[in-house]
């Protein structure tokens, strides 16, 4: 059996609705119908299905996780289908459970909701100075500051190897092998050589990809689109768990 963690198991989720509201005000004039003025518009939430079973990974630890992620208002990094969607928390779950083999969980669905992190991607400097605990000049001038709290950040691993299995299904399979091997030293880099290189790193990858002459300038575009959201991504699990 394998062990997926919580964000694996929500990339091959298939989100086919959400939800998005916008209010209005009303302001009644002297005479005839009120007129409307735009206030707040809602978050957006994503009514998700899962089916847990034995047989790809263990029920019970991931209902458990789920729980602590509710409880605990963490947020998290959504991919849909390889896709970097955004961050999310667990608005609501409920459990039914359809299946025990001597008192272990074998076969469970969980219907939850993902709301909408609202909050503004920045760049790592901005939010460095945002956290009390980090010293941005530390992270500029020494890389094994940022390895060091990455190692101890459970969130940052989840997405490392997210970023890993994740696939981009629009390239063709030659595509696809060259971005999963580029994608692969660059996170193996980045592991490496810290966070404070990372931008760098993905730079660098993607200038000697357009040297290569074997993706046409389409598929290079869609690669080097994905590669670079590696860093933020991997910035924003970081500094939300330091």
């Amino acid at each position: 059996m394998q062990n997926p963690t919580l964000e694996q198991i929500l990339n091959r989720t298939e989100a086919l609705d959400f939800t998005k509201t916008y209010k209005y005000a009303q302001q009644q004039g002297l005479s005839g119908k009120p007129a409307l003025f735009a206030t707040n518009e809602s978050l957006k939430s994503y009514p998700l299905k899962i089916k847990l079973h034995q047989s790809f990974c263990n029920p019970q630890k991931v209902i458990k996780e789920i729980e602590q992620r509710a409880k605990n208002r963490q947020v998290i990094n959504w991919f849909q289908h390889g896709k970097y969607v955004g961050d999310f928390f667990i608005e609501r779950y409920s459990v039914k459970i359809n299946q025990k083999v001597n008192d272990v969980i074998t076969y469970a669905e969980i219907q939850l909701t993902l709301l909408e992190n609202p909050d503004k991607y920045l760049t790592f400097e901005q939010q460095s100075k945002i956290v009390s605990k980090i010293n941005s000049q530390k992270y500029k001038e020494n890389s094994t500051v940022v390895k060091e709290i990455s190692k101890k950040s459970s969130v940052y691993d989840t997405t490392i190897k997210t970023l890993e299995s994740s696939i981009n299904e629009d390239l063709s399979d030659s595509a696809s092998q060259i971005y999963r091997q580029t994608k692969s030293i660059i996170l193996k880099k980045i592991q490496d050589e810290g966070l404070s290189n990372a931008q760098n790193i993905v730079n660098k990858l993607c200038l000697e990809l357009s040297t290569q002459n074997v993706l046409s300038l389409e598929e290079y575009n869609m690669i080097k689109s994905d590669l670079e959201k590696i860093p933020i991504t991997l910035y924003n699990a970081v500094v939300r768990n330091v």
